[in-house]
This record gives C-alpha cells, sequence and structure tokens, in this order.
C-alpha cells in the first residue's frame, strides 16, 4: 500500500514533466514540405501576396526541431533543379542544466528562430515575385514525387504538405481545363498513375491546399473530387476544410 502511495504521485510529476506550460502534450517536430505554383496562370500580384502572407502565417507556427523544404509546381516539376527553401531549426541544448542557463538558451533559440524566418520569407517573396522565366504549363502530379523526396529525407515523425496553387494540372497528360473530370475519367487517371508507378508513397502526411479555383462551380468540385481521390489513393490526408481558395487555419 506504501508503494502505491509512493508510485501514484511519481508517475504524475513524470506526466507534468512531459507536458508544456499550458498542460498539454507538446506536438512531435514535424517536416513541412512546401509547394508554390508559378505557373502563368497564378502570377497576378493579388495571388502570389496571398501565398506570400499564408506562407508567413505557416513559417509563424514553426519551432525549433521542425524543418521545412520548398520546392516549385512548373512545367516540369520533378526535374527542377533546386529547392527553392530548405531549412532546419536547430535545437540548442542546455549542457549546464541551471534554470539560469536555460531560460538563456531559449531565449538564444527563439532569436535564431525569428532570424531564419525572416530570411525564408524573404527567399519566398524574391521566388513569387521575381521568376526566372515564364511558367505556361503546371505538373502539380509530378511536384509530388518531389514532395515525396522530401518527407523521406528527414526523421521528423509529422509530415506536412502546404500546396499553394490553383490545382489545374495542365500537362502534357493532363489538363483539368479541358478534362470532363467524371468518376470513371478520375480513376482512369489514378490508375495509369498506378500503372506508371508514379503515384507518390505519402502515407501518413496530412495535407493543405491553398489556391484551389476554377471557370465555375461545376468544374471547381470536379477538381477537388479528383485531388481527393488522388490523396486517398496515396494514403495521405486531405481534410475539407483544408482544401480551398484560401488557407483558413494551420494548427500545426
Amino acid at each position: 500500500m506504501k508503494a502505491i502511495k509512493f508510485i501514484l504521485p511519481f508517475i504524475l510529476f513524470l506526466l507534468f514533466l512531459s507536458c508544456n506550460g499550458k498542460g498539454t502534450p507538446e506536438k512531435p517536430n514535424k517536416i513541412v514540405c512546401v509547394l508554390f505554383d508559378l505557373s502563368e496562370t497564378t502570377n497576378t500580384p493579388e495571388i502570389r501576396k496571398t501565398y506570400l502572407n499564408r506562407f508567413k502565417f505557416v513559417l509563424d507556427r514553426m519551432q525549433v526541431g521542425d524543418a521545412i523544404e520548398a520546392a516549385l509546381i512548373t512545367e516540369k516539376s520533378v526535374s527542377e533543379l533546386n529547392l527553392s527553401i530548405e531549412c532546419e531549426f536547430p535545437v540548442i541544448k542546455n549542457k549546464i542544466g541551471t534554470e539560469l542557463f536555460e531560460k538563456k538558451y531559449k531565449v538564444l533559440a527563439d532569436s535564431i528562430l525569428d532570424m531564419k524566418k525572416d530570411s525564408l520569407l524573404k527567399v519566398a517573396d524574391s521566388v513569387l515575385f521575381k521568376p526566372k522565366r515564364k511558367i505556361l504549363n503546371t505538373e502539380i502530379i509530378s511536384s509530388l514525387q518531389v514532395a515525396e523526396r522530401v518527407f523521406k529525407s528527414f526523421p521528423q515523425p509529422r509530415k506536412i504538405l502546404v500546396v499553394f496553387s490553383d490545382m489545374i494540372e495542365d500537362s502534357k497528360h493532363y489538363n483539368f481545363e479541358r478534362e470532363n473530370l467524371s468518376s470513371q475519367r478520375i480513376n482512369q487517371i489514378i490508375n495509369r498513375e498506378k500503372k506508371d508507378n508514379l503515384l507518390p508513397n505519402i502515407s501518413g502526411v496530412k495535407i493543405y491546399v491553398a489556391g484551389a479555383t476554377a471557370k465555375d462551380s461545376e468544374r471547381y468540385n470536379n477538381i477537388k473530387n479528383f485531388w481527393f481521390e488522388y490523396f486517398k489513393n496515396c494514403n495521405a490526408n486531405l481534410e475539407s476544410q483544408n482544401y480551398g481558395a484560401a488557407l483558413i487555419k494551420f494548427d500545426e
């Protein structure tokens, strides 16, 4: 009986240590892959400014131990040579262990975090508003192979994909402006991607889409249906509230 009385408070103490100051468990670190659609259909100051503002929204939620990578959606997404943004936010460990030094290390870590975020925002601004060339086609599907490689390259347990795009595929294989994206056609496209071994392995990845649009509601819904079915076949997690014209919430 005495042993139980001793063990119970000890367990509660361990639970307290595993929580943050608000009393809730801290989330595991995350790797965020961001895809920027640079095609001409998104090349307006209003759209690009929205992308930049929402990217800042994502950056604001990055913590020490997280990582973020950004790639481009272009007419040759899968063969773009460089990722536009690559950054890991380092964990600075307090080797001394005192409360005073713990506070100093936290201030230092937060300062480095803020500087890196500011730097990344400037890079994103340059990418979005000073593109090196005109992008006339949009290979969204192939860009997801780049995302797959990003997620396989990082150890962070939480994988998050943010796609800033109108989601209108316009490649040599598919043109969603003209395609009749019926259920049958959607299945045909996905089965073809499977057959050609081009469906990305992004199992467990949580997905956010910001910027989705179309010329009318019917086409918008057909394109939306395609992407929900596509990501379902990739075993990824795209929820209805996380797909749309705006990135309303990024609670990560």
